[in-house]
């Protein structure tokens, strides 16, 4: 029986999108709202968005959206460069800087910082991903002075007493050492360490056990002495702030801190010369796989048609594995980074049934046309979900700065409904022929079973 035959009329019709969210194997702060493919100027309306303004405070680049619908305001600082910043025994530097600095800065010494904040009823956050650290609050506009203050604060005089880094360290390495507990995240650490081998991204940001056991109160201190410069830095605000009040709020705090020479830029394509597998021997009933392929840059022309045939990759290996009782997980993860990647992830009793049909699909999508209407469909699906998933300044913060971190453009987001509506379907096959090769494949499970003939396939 032809795979064509096996796809069913739903994925042709609704190219439903397994990548949209990633297995769980794969599941990365990447997850949140990303702003994909290149934008042309002809695309560009000529009004823009009245409602958003650039400008530069101090040397800090600013996206500032004034709106009055709420009261909530959202502040994300931006810290650039991810991976790229670190070397093995610096990673997790940065997410251990911000979390200690809860407790405890120059202004509000140990406990103070935490009880000044929560007087706001404001919250700070940490997130961390390949490309970059993001540190934010969300609060209201009535408390926005006092949360900034704090925020400030933290970011620029971190106290790092004993105390706090003990606690942080503790927090941090049991997360770590949790992360590799289940099949799931142990897989995708197996196929990470394939596919980002000689790539920045092979640095985890969040540190090892061996790093952030090893990291001085000291190294912190240079680190932030070194690293917190202004030319690293895009902070975006969305929310009832009038522009005058952030100007000060930045001018008199971080504003004041070094330009630096920084220059963001995407980082380099990661690729394969050849597929590889890397197995691990776990006594679990079912095996896990996971497989990465390298993909353009996000910034890149191929990029609108990668997701495509990514989406389309993860929805017919989903219908079709589950369909035949050999899965209950099965799809293809999206690496949404400045150097995107796709993959192939399932969870299953025979490994060996579930590779061949991998590798037919794959052929499928490389040398069967995938029908115009389902490539519209999928344009309207992404405008429907970038207005649902942009309805809170939190949300709008995360697109607004994305869109600008990899294209250089705020309004990337809201165009790419267009763009995507340019992509054919000799586009879909052109970038599955480029990138759908060379697989670096991480496996979990009974090793006695890996079908390392049909994963090794080019």
């Amino acid at each position: 029986m032809s795979v064509a035959s096996l796809v069913p009329c739903a994925v042709l019709g609704l190219l439903c999108l397994a990548g949209d969210v990633e297995a769980a194997s794969a599941s990365t702060a990447e997850g949140m709202i990303a702003v994909r493919g290149p934008m042309p100027q002809a695309a560009r309306g000529p009004a823009g968005d009245s409602l958003t303004t650039v400008y530069e405070v101090g040397g800090v680049k600013v996206i500032h959206r004034h709106t009055s619908v709420t009261d909530v305001v959202a502040v994300n600082l931006y810290l650039l460069g991810g991976a790229r910043q670190l070397s093995s025994a610096t990673a997790g530097i940065e997410p251990l800087l911000l979390r200690a600095s809860e407790y405890g800065t120059k202004t509000y010494p140990e406990e103070a910082a935490r009880y000044a904040l929560a007087h706001t009823g404001s919250w700070i956050t940490v997130l961390t991903t390949p490309d970059y650290t993001r540190f934010a609050f969300r609060g209201i506009k009535q408390e926005f002075d006092s949360t900034w203050a704090v925020f400030a604060d933290r970011l620029m005089h971190p106290a790092l007493d004993s105390a706090a880094m003990s606690i942080v360290r503790g927090k941090m390495l049991t997360e770590i050492k949790r992360s590799t507990e289940s099949p799931d995240a142990q897989v995708a650490h197996v196929a990470d360490s394939l596919a980002f081998e000689s790539h920045p991204y092979a640095v985890d940001v969040d540190g090892s056990v061996a790093s952030i056991s090893a990291l001085t109160a000291d190294d912190l201190r240079k680190y932030a002495a070194d690293q917190m410069v202004t030319s690293r830095m895009l902070l975006v605000v969305v929310g009832d702030v009038p522009r005058p009040k952030l100007e000060q709020a930045i001018t008199r705090t971080i504003g004041t801190l070094p330009r630096g020479s920084y220059v963001w830029t995407l980082p380099a394509e990661w690729t394969a010369k050849e597929g590889r597998v890397a197995s691990v021997y776990r006594r679990i009933p079912t095996n896990y796989i996971l497989g990465y392929f390298g993909g353009p840059l996000q910034s890149g022309p191929d990029y609108p048609a990668f997701e495509v045939a990514t989406g389309y990759l993860g929805g017919v290996l989903h219908d079709i594995i589950r369909e035949q009782g050999l899965s209950y997980a099965a799809g293809a993860p999206l690496l949404r980074r400045g150097a995107t990647g796709g993959g192939v992830y399932v969870s299953t009793v025979r490994p060996d049934t579930v590779m061949k049909i991998i590798n037919n699909v794959i052929e499928f999508i490389q040398k069967d046309p995938l029908p115009r209407s389902s490539l519209i469909k999928h344009a309207e699906r992404y405008s429907s979900r970038y207005h649902y998933s942009t309805e809170s300044n939190a949300e709008q913060a995360d697109v607004l700065a994305q869109a600008q971190i990899y294209h250089g453009d705020y309004n990337a987001a809201a165009e790419y409904g267009a763009v995507l509506r340019r992509v054919s379907p000799s586009d879909v096959r052109r970038v599955a022929r480029r990138y759908f090769k060379n697989i670096q494949y991480g496996y979990v499970g009974d090793t006695t079973r890996v079908p390392k003939k049909d994963m090794l396939r080019k």
